[in-house]
């Protein structure tokens, strides 16, 4: 005790936070130095890559903080304010990254002042505290360090190199990076990505953070891709950092939920313990090191369902904020609508009092609807404007089908839905797909938790007593898993937007047993395990191979500053040299190889990440301009010709990708077959160069091509 009878942290608890640091800075270290062939340079290119990027994710996080804290004081909220305003101040940064990109507001000098008022109302929130700060030096916490190491650690690798389940990112290298890079300068639906007419409010904030680096805008490698492309690995950081920020909300999400029912000691535990569940579940690691945009519905759904339980809130506004968290996270993937709502719904009416239930649903109805809506409305506004559907290329029967054909709405909704019987999506729960393939709660990169949130389900019903929290959360959960069967194509990961719910549920049931801590604590270390198992198992047990070489080893940059300051004979013949030994890929070798300002259109290749600008691409869903020249009736030189005169110079043709979109998968436009392929292969004359262990061709458009 101090002399005013203040009690004094001990030492060894003021070093806490200092310890647990050192102690993920040699987690990472540790990790970086297995699953290489060059130990020292990867730990080196490690901390240098995550060192050089994070800054910018950081202060996007801490902004968003303080713009979430400038609420809660005229919201009401009492109670979890640090982690209402982590939430609530995403929401509205992701909501004020896409608002602003719609109207072409989004630069540097906005990106900076946005940045500049969060950080703001973070430093006059942190300030009254500081004298007043006492260590969280919960012994739990370590529980954190094996995850949140790793997590740290993979999302320095360049987009392009893992993971095995996600075809290396090919979702990132396709549209997650590709759209912020082609937005710049204003955030819009283009014809040619059908992607871009999801909401996207999670690439919106790569776009605010490309513009925050100032980066450029008007070089053959632009927007996250410029220089290094170590802006890319801060997209990744950002999204790995709403993993963490998610696992922390919804750990004060359990011990909001469990104030009441026991040892504060007990609770402290099951709260770290239930975070560290989440982020050793090697689903998190696979998305959430990727720039993808899983982990914005595990923080903004752990928010939802912490606002669902603020009771002293008036019921209106509670239920406000919980459909703006919905909303917002809806922004972010819309799944969420179908597998978080029905949860965040049910634990909202379990806080309104019995007396009030009747007059108060109304009420909680229409506030939902109105802060639903109004998260939403810019994207279905733009949406609506570009295609005449709010929700294109979705209810195509309600609304029109914008720039598309019908035979393109059927085959982009045949492959993003299961046509099998209610019978055999059931089984995909936990059992295979006729291929062999585990697209359920069973998949391996699941681990346990399905299991333990299983286990504290059948706990919990057997002790309701009068908490009807654990049925009704069983209830939205089981609602979010038939959406999930019914309405989607059945993937695996898409169950991810039920982490939140699925996870307080399944504590508030293990929190009845004697065992709790144990029995998480046991889940905990099988999860760590499988978790390490997953990474290990990443091409050929060398996960962190790529992270020495980064993204400008993909663009060629990195080459590029080898020969710098060699003739252009000199160079040409150092990067032959390069190519020999294996350091020049495909697009590496178009971009140093081939005249800067030539148009080059991918054919069968929709990732063009890497390749420098200008290019010319689509998704497999959007029409080919190939496609277009053959529906026209021209002969294969006249398809050339067409080509040429949309300003393509060079034509890259990804014989195995067509082969597998058009004959095997029956994706690809219709229009295309493998036969007209070969057609124009001819056409073309001889190829500028081919890669034949990876079907890639490439070609040139010249004044004498036929």
């Amino acid at each position: 005790m101090s002399q005013t009878g203040t009690p004094q942290t001990p030492p060894v608890l003021r070093r806490t936070p200092t310890a647990l640091a050192l102690s993920l800075a040699l987690t990472v270290s540790l990790l970086a130095l297995v699953g290489n062939d060059l130990p020292l340079l990867t730990l080196s290119a490690a901390w240098r890559t995550m060192l050089e990027a994070i800054w910018a994710p950081m202060l996007w996080m801490v902004s968003a903080w303080g713009l979430g804290a400038l609420l809660i004081l005229p919201l009401g909220i009492q109670r979890e304010r640090p982690a209402c305003s982590l939430a609530l101040g995403v929401s509205v940064m992701l909501s004020l990254d896409h608002l602003l990109g719609i109207l072409a507001l989004l630069s540097p000098t906005t990106a900076i002042g946005l940045c500049a008022l969060g950080l703001g109302a973070a430093a006059w929130r942190i300030a009254p505290l500081v004298r007043t700060f006492r260590v969280d030096a919960s012994p739990w916490a370590w529980t954190w360090i094996p995850a949140a190491g790793l997590l740290l650690l993979a999302s320095a690798s360049p987009p392009g190199w893992l993971f095995d389940s996600e075809f290396a990112g090919f979702d990132a290298l396709s549209y997650h990076l590709v759209l912020p890079t082609e937005w710049m300068s204003r955030i819009q639906p283009l014809s040619h990505n059908v992607y871009s007419f999801l909401p996207s409010y999670v690439e919106s904030a790569f776009v605010h953070l490309a513009h925050l680096t100032l980066a450029p805008t008007d070089e053959p490698f632009r927007g996250l891709v410029a220089g290094s492309g170590w802006r890319l690995i801060g997209a990744q950081q950002l999204h790995m950092l709403m993993a963490i920020a998610g696992a922390w909300v919804l750990r004060r999400t359990v011990i909001e939920a469990l104030h009441a029912d026991g040892d504060a000691r007990t609770i402290d535990a099951l709260g770290w313990l239930a975070g560290a569940l989440v982020l050793a579940t090697p689903w998190v690691l696979v998305t959430g090191a990727l720039a993808y945009n899983e982990m914005a519905l595990l923080l903004l759904g752990a928010g939802a369902l912490l606002v669902a339980l603020q009771t002293d809130l008036h019921p209106g506004v509670r239920a406000a904020l919980v459909a703006w968290l919905v909303g917002v996270a809806c922004g972010a993937k819309p799944t969420a609508l179908l597998m978080l709502a029905p949860a965040c719904g049910m634990l909202l009416l379990h806080a309104q009092r019995p007396d009030r239930a009747r007059r108060c649903i109304p009420v909680l109805i229409v506030a939902a609807l109105v802060a639903g809506l109004l998260a939403l409305a810019p994207w279905l506004v733009r949406n609506w404007i570009a295609s005449g559907n709010p929700v294109f290329p979705h209810l195509t029967g309600l609304f029109e089908s914008g720039h598309w054909t019908d035979e393109q709405v059927a085959r982009y909704l045949g492959a993003h839905r299961f046509d099998g019987s209610l019978a055999q999506r059931l089984a995909l729960v936990a059992l295979p797909d006729g291929e062999g393939h585990l697209r359920g709660m069973s998949h391996p990169q699941w681990g346990v938790f399905w299991l333990v949130v299983l286990a504290g389900t059948i706990a919990g019903l057997a002790r309701t007593g009068r908490d009807l929290r654990v049925p009704l959360l069983a209830l939205g959960v089981l609602v979010g898993v038939g959406a999930w069967l019914m309405l989607t194509h059945i993937q695996s990961r898409f169950l991810l937007a039920l982490m939140a719910p699925a996870t307080l549920l399944g504590v508030l049931g293990v929190a009845r047993l004697r065992c709790a801590r144990g029995l998480l604590g046991a889940a905990l270390v099988v999860q760590t395990v499988i978790l390490l198992g997953v990474w290990f198992s990443q091409r050929g047990g060398m996960p962190t191979m790529m992270i020495a070489r980064g993204p400008a080893w993909y663009t060629g940059n990195a080459q590029r500053q080898e020969v710098r300051g060699l003739d252009e004979t000199q160079a040409r013949d150092r990067l032959r040299a390069i190519e020999r030994a294996g350091g020049l890929p495909v697009f590496a070798w178009i971009n140093l190889m081939t005249p800067a300002h030539d148009t080059i259109y991918l054919l069968g290749d929709s990732t063009p990440l890497y390749v420098r600008a200008p290019v010319a691409y689509h998704t497999t869903w959007d029409a080919s301009p190939l496609g277009d020249a053959i529906e026209a009736g021209m002969t294969p030189g006249e398809w050339v010709a067409a080509l040429h005169a949309q300003g393509i110079d060079l034509v890259l043709i990804n014989l195995a990708e067509l082969a597998r979109l058009i004959e095997r998968d029956g994706w690809y436009d219709p229009r295309v077959t493998m036969e007209h392929v070969e057609a124009l292969m001819d056409a073309l004359g001889s190829p500028v160069r081919a890669w034949p262990k990876q079907g890639r061709v490439l070609f040139a458009i010249g004044e004498d091509t036929p």
